[in-house]
């Protein structure tokens, strides 16, 4: 099995966008709403969906060459 340095970074990038522990240093700029919700909160919601999208495509990759074999 190869190793598959550019989606565990993708996972680490996304995961990192996911927590909004950073957000207090943007100041007013992370409570603006955005579609209704804080933007801390929409931009942590969009790197949780990521992360379960790659995870998702991920999965079928690997269930498809398996069929495959």
């Amino acid at each position: 099995m190869n190793p598959r340095w550019p989606i565990v970074i993708t996972y680490l990038i996304l995961f990192a966008i996911a927590i909004p522990w950073y957000w207090h240093w943007f100041g007013n700029a992370a409570t603006q709403p955005v579609l209704g919700l804080p933007r801390k909160n929409l931009v942590s919601l969009l790197g949780v969906t990521g992360m379960g999208m790659l995870t998702v495509w991920q999965m079928i990759q690997h269930w498809q060459k398996d069929a495959d074999d």
